[in-house]
């Protein structure tokens, strides 16, 4: 009886016929899930709840099931079939993969960019559902350097032009300079970056407050930003010596435009900027 139901069984000799049905079945499938994401619109709202929950799975793996003919003669179709489509589990597992992106894509979108606020100076401004890029505008450069003094950012940015250039410069030269710019790597751009970012040599002006010391700074930090208050407190060991380090630091935060307020607290002492 099974042997008589032909259409079932994807082969050769109606190639056609089975990816036309298989092709359908599937944007079937792929609709029904974009309508009812985007537009909740259930084109099989006729059917009970319980199954047209499943609709869109059923219509698209059947699909999936048409269109894996083995050695078929069309390479896009094999190589397909090879990577997403070899069995019944990994087509379910694609289409499981295919079902959450449709599902989480347009929210992710609409929060990100199209109900997200990116035009104003102040907190009150982000009024939308979505993400408030004023935040990461004003305070991309403290994301990217920490409290690296803005003036002397350009030696940080240098350090790492320096090494992106010899790193690419690497891949088109010959075998013999090749191992020369490796040995400059690993044993004298250290040095030249550590010189650079730190300073104190060669006429730089020495900077405290580097990364390795954010570190710690931003750990045991007190912040209000657009309302929310995060404190995290960090190893005591340290607090004193972090104490020294910023009585020497100069942090200029006229570029946050007011929209958050900083406060250190170290041993009982407070320092606010």
């Amino acid at each position: 009886m099974m042997k008589k139901l032909t259409f079932l069984n994807p082969s050769r000799e109606n190639l056609n016929l089975f990816i036309l049905a298989g092709i359908v079945l599937f944007g079937l499938g792929i609709l029904d899930t974009v309508l009812n994401s985007l537009f909740e619109i259930n084109i099989t709202s006729f059917l009970p709840r319980w199954l047209n929950y499943f609709t869109p799975l059923l219509f698209s793996f059947i699909g999936l099931h048409y269109i894996r003919i083995e050695f078929s003669g069309i390479t896009k179709l094999d190589q397909l079939n090879k990577n997403i489509n070899s069995n019944w589990f990994n087509a379910i597992l694609s289409l499981l993969v295919i079902f959450v992106l449709i599902k989480t894509i347009p929210g992710l979108l609409n929060w990100l960019f199209f109900d997200a606020n990116f035009i104003g100076t102040t907190k009150e401004e982000c009024t939308g559902d979505g993400a408030c890029w004023l935040f990461i505008r004003f305070w991309i450069t403290r994301f990217m350097y920490g409290l690296y003094p803005d003036a002397e950012i350009w030696r940080i940015n240098a350090a790492f032009l320096m090494l992106i250039g010899t790193v690419i410069t690497a891949f088109f030269v010959g075998p013999k300079i090749k191992k020369y710019i490796i040995i400059f790597l690993l044993f004298i751009f250290p040095f030249i970056a550590i010189n650079l970012i730190s300073g104190g040599n060669f006429g730089l002006v020495w900077v405290y407050c580097i990364n390795f010391c954010d570190a710690f700074l931003f750990s045991s930090w007190n912040v209000s930003c657009f309302g929310k208050k995060i404190f995290v407190s960090s190893s005591k060991i340290c607090l004193n010596w972090i104490y020294r380090i910023l009585e020497r630091c100069t942090i200029n935060y006229s570029s946050i435009y007011g929209l958050c307020n900083v406060s250190y607290v170290f041993t009982g002492r407070s320092i606010h900027g």
